[in-house]
């Protein structure tokens, strides 16, 4: 006898059934259980099939599986099988066997757990922070936002891609699948059909033949041939014009009794000019097969989809589902993270670069999702205008690390430390200095970043200026080689400066020994007393410079002329 331990185990659990079945009929079951089951993504379910006969015996026969997503398995004696469900959806996996021609079908509703939506969860960073000091604490925030619901949607209604055209050498068939149905559910009665309906354009409803097969391999003639030569549709020329027509058994009369002649067809239900009784007992489940013929020659249309509509009072209810998921059972992974309680944790890694943290949340399946975030632990980081100036320019340096709120600056120079996101600075001396960012976060975290700049001397160039006028006014009142930015730029660069006005008989009237004196310039008083005005007329000035690349420039002489 096949499978002795499984029909032991069939007779102590379904003895009871043997009494009332009076033919083979299928037990399906499966390793989470019967009727309907719950599964995680991905979580691989063993099935058993047995077709048991009257007298308890296991059958051979031959099986094939539909698992309700495009798989399906066939086999001799294919009773066991496993399957791992990656769809988000409720399968509804057919077991089918054959056995002495007939077919019986059971049917094992299968739920996967669907994925929260997990708007909402991410790392606790403040608006336009990327990164978190090395060391500092970041809160992680686990949400489950909404609930994602699955509901069934039988196919009652398929559209062609493309238009299909139809001609006496080419037929239309295709099939509608409905699984919707309870495996013992039959068409007790004709009028459980609604209608079937058909898409359609053709230039001669004549040549038309268009036939319905069951589940059960049985058919029905919606039309046949013949008829009074009328058309389908707006016209034959185009798939534009294509019209819904409907064969139902609560109509009244059929298309090819028609009176009309060389006309549209017109668009309603008619009797088909078979009656459904003659598919009455079918099953409802399954594979529905519509087929569309040209018979005659000369004459062509297009098929664009069809339809197959049951009795609303037949219809089982749509299945639909939706999971709830409980944060109490949350929980985060990664480093250096903390207990979770209620979707919050906190962390604290330890490494630059990125970390990534993963959220965990049961759903009432018992399935575990997840999702991932990334925290970067990001090491401070500035810009600097230029990394080579000259002596008396400004650099600028921008704080960009996103989680300072506090920047201190030290230029390497030994003067003051400086604060703030944007800071200008000079330097008055050459060589190599080391810029270094103390950046804060707003617990308290501290890192730093450096980067060198490069000061060197600029080469000395004075402008010469041949007028002025000390009249009060405010305007060229001073007389001064540094005017501009650039031109202090120039002054900062001197190490040394000797510089003297002559009247025109040789007296000294103004004597510069800084860079800083000669910056003030002259105010076209003897000695720069402001007590004693210079007479208006011509003044000789010589400059000695040394700069501080060192270099002794040679003497700068000219003219200047006081104007009052």
């Amino acid at each position: 006898m096949k499978h002795l331990m499984k029909i032991i185990w069939l007779l102590v659990f379904f003895s009871p059934i043997y009494y009332l079945h009076a033919q083979p009929y299928i037990v399906l079951t499966s390793s989470k259980g019967q009727d309907t089951i719950n599964v995680c993504f991905s979580e691989q379910v063993y099935f058993y099939a047995y077709l048991i006969d009257t007298n308890n015996d296991t059958l051979s026969c031959q099986w094939d599986w539909d698992m309700d997503d495009g798989t399906t398995f066939s086999g001799l004696d294919l009773d066991t099988i496993k399957y791992n469900f990656v769809l988000e959806k409720a399968h509804r996996v057919i077991a089918t066997a054959t056995y002495n021609g007939q077919k019986y079908i059971s049917v094992i509703v299968v739920r996967t757990g669907l994925e929260p939506y997990f708007s909402g969860t991410k790392p606790d960073l403040a608006e336009g922070q990327t990164g978190i000091c090395k060391g500092d604490r970041v809160g992680l925030i686990g949400k489950v936002a909404g609930q994602k619901t699955w509901k069934d949607n039988p196919v009652s209604v398929y559209y062609e891609p493309f238009p299909f055209q139809i001609s006496d050498q080419v037929s239309y068939t295709n099939s509608i699948t409905r699984k919707d149905f309870n495996p013992d559910s039959t068409l007790s009665s004709k009028f459980i059909i609604d209608s079937i309906g058909l898409l359609l354009v053709h230039s001669n409803s004549a040549d038309i033949k268009i036939t319905l097969t069951a589940p059960n391999g049985k058919t029905v003639i919606l039309k046949n041939t013949g008829g009074n030569g009328n058309y389908f549709g707006d016209t034959a020329l185009s798939a534009q014009g294509a019209k819904w027509y409907y064969w139902s058994p609560s109509a009244s009369q059929t298309i090819n009794s028609l009176s009309i002649s060389g006309q549209m067809i017109p668009p309603a239900a008619y009797l088909p000019d078979e009656s459904f009784d003659s598919i009455v007992g079918t099953r409802l489940i399954g594979q529905w097969t519509l087929k569309v013929e040209d018979v005659f020659p000369s004459n062509n249309g297009y098929v664009l989809g069809w339809s197959i509509h049951f009795n609303r009072a037949y219809v089982p209810d749509t299945l639909e589902y939706s999971n709830s998921y409980d944060l109490a059972l949350s929980f985060w992974q990664g480093d250096n993270v903390n207990l979770t309680s209620g979707g919050i944790s906190e962390a604290y890694p330890e490494e630059y670069g990125p970390h990534p943290y993963r959220f965990y949340v049961k759903d009432n399946f018992g399935c575990f999702h997840d999702t991932t975030v990334g925290v970067v632990v990001e090491q401070p980081d500035f810009d600097l205008d230029k990394n080579l100036v000259f002596i008396g320019d400004s650099i600028r340096v921008e704080d960009l690390t996103t989680w300072s709120i506090n920047s201190s600056w030290d230029f390497g120079d030994e003067t003051p430390f400086e604060n703030g996101k944007n800071v200008y600075h000079k330097y008055f001396d050459k060589g190599n200095f080391i810029i270094t960012l103390t950046a804060e976060s707003a617990s308290g975290c501290t890192d730093q970043d450096t980067a060198i700049v490069q000061v060197v001397p600029k080469p000395i160039q004075i402008a010469q200026y041949n007028v002025f006028t000390p009249n009060g006014d405010g305007v060229n009142d001073v007389f001064s080689f540094f005017n501009t930015p650039d031109e202090k730029i120039i002054a900062a660069n001197i190490e040394t400066i000797d510089a003297r006005i002559y009247d025109r008989f040789g007296n000294l009237v103004c004597h510069w020994t800084t860079p800083e004196e000669a910056i003030k310039g002259w105010d076209g008083t003897i000695n720069n007393k402001g007590n004693r005005p210079a007479s208006e007329g011509v003044y000789y000035y010589i400059i000695l410079i040394k700069g501080k690349d060192g270099k002794k420039y040679d003497p700068i002489s000219g003219f200047i002329y006081l104007h009052r």
